[in-house]
């Protein structure tokens, strides 16, 4: 019943909600567990009925105990829409230490439902195209690559095959372990593109990388036909910016090409009851929409998604939270390069935002981001490097 204290008073500092109430939903949460061995009754439903009679003794009030139980029954599948049921859920699936467990070799989990975070076993091997990634212990440069004409950075630059292929060249000798293709702008106010398009910009690079080079290829985009296209013609990732919530038919694709996915935190405002509760609840979303559709576990990568549905100051708050974000269970990539959280906490342009760039790859390696998707390869490759050092790892 101890194992979602540590996070729940991690996430209490930023959650509306007494402690008192808190620690008594994560003390209480399994306590139905000895009936469900007796008798198969769900342990959620049975711990809801054990802890109302002990509250009631106790003296919460009748307010107390509903939203207490309302978050004991909803923790294990999510059904409780209230801070405290969106932080008891998280809490719950984040604070697992399988490792210590008799009885992991016989667990019926899957093993992104397993906790392994025993420094002693080391970390955890994701496969991208013919590379295996040690996602626990390392941190990986993603090199971008945009034929876009509009992007907010480097748009137009690399349209030209000639120039897409000598840039490519010119990352993965400055150490780009994988290379994300993109065929749409996404910066704030870009003119959407047609699917169609957007296939044409993308799969002649797409070959033409794959013949040259010997590196993983991620595709950035929401669509699934546009998905779908890139896989069979050589792409080993889809990066999806909406964590495929924007099309119904992007999880099934990845989902029959086995592929690895990059889901990305997004909403379409800045609406929150609790900023970083309702993020990594809404993160988890993602997750569910990719098991429902047979999505495996270790194909699976979330990125918080700084700069998108989210202010300047709930950016910065997200690079401060890195750390229960990534305790979702699965690898992080960070996503910040030149973005307007940096031009706006340095007032600089898009052009003179390496520095900011580098100090966020530092704190998401310090916080265990498994990928940083860059655009200054050698610049972020040595920073990575010396904190790695420093680090141990």
């Amino acid at each position: 019943m101890w194992h979602a204290l540590p996070i729940s008073g991690a996430l209490e500092e930023n959650a509306p909600v007494s402690k008192e109430l808190i620690y008594c939903a994560a003390l209480l949460h399994d306590i139905g567990r000895a009936r469900q061995y007796e008798d198969g009754t769900p342990h959620d439903e049975a711990g809801a009925a054990i802890a109302g009679q002990i509250l009631n003794e106790l003296g919460f009030s009748m307010e107390e105990m509903e939203a207490i139980i309302a978050a004991i029954r909803g923790h294990r599948a999510q059904t409780d829409p209230t801070v405290l049921g969106k932080l008891l859920y998280t809490a719950d699936k984040s604070s697992r230490n399988c490792f210590s467990c008799k009885a992991e070799p016989e667990c019926y989990w899957s093993p992104a439902k397993k906790k392994y975070d025993d420094p002693i076993l080391g970390g955890f091997s994701m496969k991208i195209g013919n590379r295996e990634f040690d996602v626990k212990n390392k941190t990986y440069i993603m090199g971008i690559l945009n034929v876009t004409p509009d992007s907010f950075s480097d748009g137009g630059k690399w349209n030209d095959m000639d120039h897409a292929l000598k840039h490519t060249e010119a990352m993965i000798a400055e150490g780009a372990d994988i290379l994300d293709i993109g065929g749409e702008s996404t910066r704030p106010g870009h003119t959407p593109v047609g699917a169609q398009e957007e296939i044409e910009r993308i799969l002649p690079v797409i070959e033409a990388v794959k013949r040259r080079f010997d590196i993983p290829i991620s595709v950035d985009t929401y669509k699934g036909c546009v998905a779908e296209e890139a896989l069979k013609h050589g792409a080993d990732l889809i990066n999806d910016i909406w964590g495929l919530k924007y099309d119904p038919e992007m999880a099934p694709v990845i989902a029959r090409y086995q592929a690895p996915c990059c889901l990305m935190h997004n909403k379409d405002n800045t609406e929150y009851n609790n900023f970083i509760v309702d993020m990594l609840a809404e993160t988890q979303e993602c997750v569910n929409i990719a098991k429902r559709a047979g999505i495996a576990d270790d194909k699976i990568i979330l990125d918080p998604g700084v700069g998108f549905g989210k202010t300047y100051e709930m950016n910065l708050m997200t690079m401060d939270n890195l750390e229960l974000f990534q305790k979702l269970g699965y690898p992080v990539l960070l996503g910040t390069s030149r973005k307007s959280m940096i031009g706006l906490a340095l007032d600089l342009p898009v052009d003179q935002r390496v520095e900011g760039t580098l100090a966020t790859s530092v704190i998401g390696v310090m916080k265990g981001c498994a990928f940083v998707r860059v655009h200054d390869i050698k610049e972020n490759k040595r920073v990575i490097q010396m904190t790695e050092a420093i680090l141990g790892r």
